[in-house]
């Protein structure tokens, strides 16, 4: 519930964007491929996801903030999960 989707859109093409620490042990080149500039976007903002899970945000050599969101799928996944048993629970109860 403290996560808060937003909706954005990459305006500014930098070749020279510099690389991306993706972990402790690799970096990879930041490229932000010219189709996906001026269209909408869903995703978070780094500064307030680093406040529910800073192990999901990592920052670059020029400050630049950025999300792992391929780690967020097991977080979803257990959330929907743990969901999932509430449900059954209710319709148990229910019976």
């Amino acid at each position: 519930m403290k996560l808060n989707p937003v909706k954005y859109e990459l305006k500014n093409y930098r070749p020279d964007f510099g690389t991306t620490t993706s972990s402790d042990t690799v970096t990879a080149p930041q490229i932000i491929e010219p189709e996906l500039l001026n269209r909408e976007h869903i995703g978070f903002v780094a500064q307030e996801l680093k406040m529910v899970y800073p192990e999901l945000v990592y920052t670059d050599g020029e400050g630049i903030m950025g999300i792992n969101y391929t780690q967020l799928i097991p977080i979803l996944v257990q959330a929907i999960q743990e969901q999932q048993e509430e449900i059954e629970e209710l319709k148990n109860k229910l019976k």
